[in-house]
């Protein structure tokens, strides 16, 4: 059997939700070498003569969570000796699932509602790929590249490491230490008290070197994710420049991304107090404030905290985003500048998107399904117009 014919068989089979967690390591395995292209030609074949005919957005997006839960259980299984080993992980292992969801969400999306559309045969002079794991720790003003190729970096009272043990520095004698994240990087942190923090492109986070001993606060910019210890005797803050949140022990995410002109804060689960413009908001899991920084006004929705965080899982849910502010997030993950050469174009967007695709597979799904030229005329700088 050709590896091109396994590879069509296995995508059968994750399609009709038959996929055994070794075929899921085998399919990986396969088109862990594929161009993207390649990839896509494969999956588009695979729906295209599938079984599973009539099959709606909602059926790929279970098919997404379907294949997350599989890799997650992989992670769960495996002992360090085996991971260590495996040549799986040297990949995130959700980074490639997003990756391969997405393939088939495009491919759904191009293969069963355009069917008739050709694909856009304009190529793109640039590309951009998506972003990576990538920060810079500032210590007092002295600033440290962290490594792309660890996960996770551990603030313990006087010292910083990455997650495997391997020593950054000390940080004894240090009053200040800011951690960024550049557009086009993300990173996960432990700080000294247990709490883990995601960090979204472009943003910044800075504490104190005595956090953890005499008290727990934080200040914020860009978008972060919160996964807070609890301590009853000290109460966690985290402080931007528009409103101040109280924690004793909860999952949260806060969106405060300078010239956004909205602080966003969604609670996952626990308990949050916020304090802005002189009022006190106390938010219930999968509750939502949204303050307006130019009205100062604020307005409380109640929404699914999972779609909101579904970028810390490597995907982008676009459900509801209007063009500009899609465009905005993209141009934080692919570290690009975007133009619009007219109006903006009014549309509003639906469905997830991998955020391990090439920039061109948004860009040629944006042309094929809502008539939005896309022209990259030079590497980071990208022009959006109406057709």
């Amino acid at each position: 059997m050709s590896e091109q014919t396994k590879i069509k068989e296995l995508l059968e089979r994750f399609v009709n939700n038959k996929l055994t967690l070794k075929e899921l390591k085998e399919l990986l395995s396969l088109t862990d070498g594929l161009e993207h292209d390649e990839l896509n030609v494969l999956i588009k074949d695979t729906l295209d003569n599938s079984e599973s005919n009539g099959i709606d957005d909602f059926y790929v997006e279970e098919r997404v969570l379907h294949l997350q839960q599989k890799i997650q259980s992989i992670i769960q299984t495996e002992n360090p000796e085996e991971q260590s080993k495996s040549p799986f992980y040297k990949k995130s292992w959700f980074y490639i699932a997003a990756t391969l969801a997405a393939f088939f969400m495009f491919c759904y999306w191009f293969v069963h509602e355009q069917r008739d559309m050709p694909l856009a045969a304009e190529s793109f002079a640039y590309d951009a790929m998506p972003g990576t794991d990538k920060a810079i720790i500032s210590v007092d003003g002295e600033e440290y590249e962290l490594s792309s190729e660890k996960k996770n970096v551990v603030f313990s009272k006087d010292s910083l490491f990455y997650g495997d043990g391997t020593p950054i520095l000390a940080t004894r004698e240090s009053k200040t230490l800011k951690i960024v994240t550049p557009y086009g990087g993300q990173y996960q942190l432990t700080l000294g008290d247990g709490t883990k923090v995601w960090l979204n492109a472009g943003s910044e986070l800075t504490y104190k070197s005595n956090f953890g001993r005499d008290e727990r606060s934080v200040s914020v910019k860009g978008e972060v994710y919160f996964d807070v210890v609890e301590n009853k005797n000290m109460p966690f803050y985290v402080i931007n420049d528009d409103q101040r949140i109280k924690v004793l022990g909860t999952a949260f995410n806060v969106k405060a991304y300078p010239g956004d002109n909205q602080v966003t804060t969604t609670l996952e689960r626990g308990a949050l107090e916020i304090k802005s413009n002189s009022q006190t908001h106390l938010l219930k899991p999968n509750q939502q404030l949204i303050v307006d920084t130019e009205t100062k006004t604020s307005e409380m929705l109640h929404v699914d905290a999972k779609d909101v965080l579904s970028w810390k899982e490597g995907v982008f849910n676009l459900q509801g985003l209007s063009l500009e502010e899609c465009m905005k997030v993209i141009s934080r993950w692919y570290n690009i500048d975007v133009y619009y050469d007219g109006p903006i174009p009014e549309i509003t967007l639906g469905g997830k998107m991998g955020r391990g695709v090439r920039l061109s597979t948004f860009l040629h799904f944006l042309q094929d399904n809502f008539e939005i030229s896309a022209e990259m005329p030079s590497e980071g700088k990208l022009i959006i117009k109406s057709i």
